[in-house]
C-alpha cells in the first residue's frame, strides 16, 4: 500500500472500500478528480490486466462525475496509456484525440500528449496516422525552451515520419537534430544539470533513428 490513501499499489475489496470512503470526504471535485487520477496511476504502474481495468475504471469516473479543464488532458492521456498496455488500439486512439482536444482547450501546463500519440502510432505501425499525428507536433525552434528528451523524441517522430514519405532529406536533419538532444550531458539549466536528458530510450528506436540520420 502506498504512502497516501489515493497511493494504493493494491486493489482489494478492503482497498476500494478505505478509498471510496476516504473519497466521499473529500468536498472539493477538483480534489476528488485528482485522487482518482492519482489513484489510477499508481495501479497503472504494475502492467497487471486487472489492476490496469481498476485504473481505467478511475480514471473514466474521473471524467464523467468529476470533469475539470485543468486535468482533462493529463487523464485522457492516461486512459489512452491504460488501453494500450490492454491491446485497445482503437480506444487508445480515442483517448489520445480527446487528451489533444482538451489539451488545445486547457489553460494549463502543456503536457507531451503530441509526442505520446505520434509515438504510439509508429510503435504499433500505424501508418494511416502518421500525416495525422505529425501535424500534432509541435515546432520547436532554437530559442523555445525544451527539454532534451522532448527535443529527442519530437525530431525522432518528425524523421520518422519524413522517411515514411520519401523525404530523405528532412529526415536525416530531424535525426541529427534528435540525437544532439541525445547525447547532450547538460539540460541547459543552471540549477539542474540533469532534468530532462535522455536516459533510457528503446534500442530499435535509437537504432533507428541512427539509420535515418546517415
Amino acid at each position: 500500500m502506498g504512502k497516501d490513501w489515493f497511493t494504493k499499489t493494491t486493489w482489494t475489496k478492503d482497498d476500494q472500500l478505505d478509498f471510496e470512503k476516504r473519497l466521499q470526504r473529500t468536498k472539493n471535485p477538483v480534489n476528488k478528480a485528482q485522487y482518482l487520477r492519482i489513484q489510477a496511476s499508481y495501479l497503472e504502474e504494475s502492467e497487471d490486466a486487472n489492476l490496469l481495468e481498476a485504473a481505467l475504471s478511475l480514471l473514466v469516473r474521473s471524467v464523467q462525475q468529476f470533469p475539470n479543464d485543468l486535468q482533462m488532458p493529463w487523464t485522457c492521456e492516461q486512459i489512452a496509456r491504460c488501453n494500450e498496455k490492454l491491446g485497445r488500439i482503437d480506444e487508445t486512439i480515442t483517448a489520445y484525440q480527446a487528451a489533444l482536444a482538451a489539451q488545445r482547450q486547457s489553460r494549463s501546463f502543456k503536457n507531451n500528449s503530441e509526442i505520446l500519440f505520434a509515438r504510439f502510432v509508429i510503435r504499433n505501425k500505424l501508418f494511416a496516422l502518421y500525416e495525422c499525428a505529425e501535424t500534432y507536433l509541435p515546432v520547436i525552434h532554437i530559442d523555445d525552451f525544451a527539454l532534451k528528451i522532448e527535443i529527442y523524441y519530437n525530431n525522432a517522430c518528425r524523421a520518422i515520419f519524413a522517411n515514411q514519405r520519401g523525404d530523405f532529406t528532412s529526415a536525416k536533419s530531424f535525426a541529427l537534430k534528435s540525437l544532439e538532444a541525445f547525447n547532450a550531458t547538460d539540460s541547459g539549466l543552471a540549477r539542474h544539470k540533469s532534468l530532462g536528458l535522455v536516459k533510457d530510450t528503446n534500442p530499435e528506436f535509437y537504432a533507428l533513428i541512427c539509420s535515418l540520420a546517415k
